[in-house]
């Protein structure tokens, strides 16, 4: 009876192992080391973040979602950014800050955004003027770090087709593990 118990489990956790590896292989899951301060506090330079392919429709996007995608001025990268604005949103300039429908944009930590300095765009894309409604298919992204994130604020709002997997948590380092919100 304990050898027999003892077979299925080995037998479970050899079939969970192909599926994950079968699913990794395929680009459904996929783990990225990040690079950058853009998203800090919320994902920190160095933090590898477990993700899921970014296989949505277009209505379970969501303000406030993090996902990644590929830029516009550089699609063989991967940016992981915030959601703040989806289609029919509005944004426009609120006592030179960024505000979606009315709103301040405020990071986590508290901090609002103003819009770039136009001679800081990106060579080649036009920065958006505001105010700014979001078409259908696209979305505004922003980095939790409003003073050092390269993000629609430089490129425009970002075709949703362009996002390739959704963040579900980091898988290291252990003492920062956990779900991402």
């Amino acid at each position: 009876m304990k050898r027999s118990i003892f077979n299925w489990i080995i037998i479970l956790a050899a079939a969970s192992a192909a599926v994950v590896t079968i699913l990794a292989l395929c680009g459904w899951m996929k783990f990225y080391r990040i690079p950058t301060k853009g998203m800090s506090r919320t994902v920190k330079p160095g933090d590898l973040v477990f993700s899921t392919g970014g296989l949505l429709a277009p209505s379970d996007y969501k303000r406030g979602q993090i996902v990644i995608f590929r830029p516009p001025h550089s699609p063989k990268n991967r940016y992981i950014q915030r959601v703040v604005a989806i289609p029919g949103d509005r944004i426009e300039v609120v006592d030179g800050k960024l505000a979606v429908n009315g709103t301040v944009l405020t990071s986590p930590e508290g901090h609002t955004s103003t819009p770039p300095i136009s001679a800081h765009g990106l060579p080649g894309f036009r920065m958006p003027e505001y105010p700014l409604a979001i078409p259908e298919g696209q979305m505004f992204l922003m980095g939790d770090n409003f003073n050092n994130s390269l993000d629609s604020r430089y490129f425009g709002p970002v075709e949703m087709k362009r996002v390739t997997h959704v963040p579900r948590a980091i898988a290291f380092p252990p003492s920062r593990a956990g779900g991402l919100k």
